[in-house]
């Protein structure tokens, strides 16, 4: 293979002979988010995936709140469905703060 300067691609020669370019190869990091409302009775689902986009946090699970919000306005979420109810595993989690 020949060296090539860094962020530029290099030649190499394949087991047939032939002159190939080879990239450097870096790890991707997907983002990727999936959700499900309402809780008790689900009625839509969502999967949202952003090649190269890294930690889900900061770039697919904005898009999956997104879709959850477009999702109510188009009805397809009530009022009522919307906010989910509380838990005993909720009101532990609140009394634990």
């Amino acid at each position: 293979m020949v060296a090539p300067k860094p962020g530029k691609p290099g030649a190499c020669v394949d087991s047939r002979g032939r002159t190939r370019i080879k990239m450097e190869e870096r790890g991707r990091i997907d983002s990727w988010f999936i959700g499900f409302a309402p809780v008790e009775n689900p009625k839509i689902a969502w999967a949202v995936v952003v090649e190269g986009g890294g930690y889900g946090a900061r770039t697919s699970a904005p898009i999956a709140g997104n879709l959850r919000v477009k999702a109510k306005s188009l009805g397809l979420l009530s009022e009522e469905t919307a906010h989910p109810k509380a838990t005993p595993a909720r009101e532990n989690a609140k009394a634990r703060r």
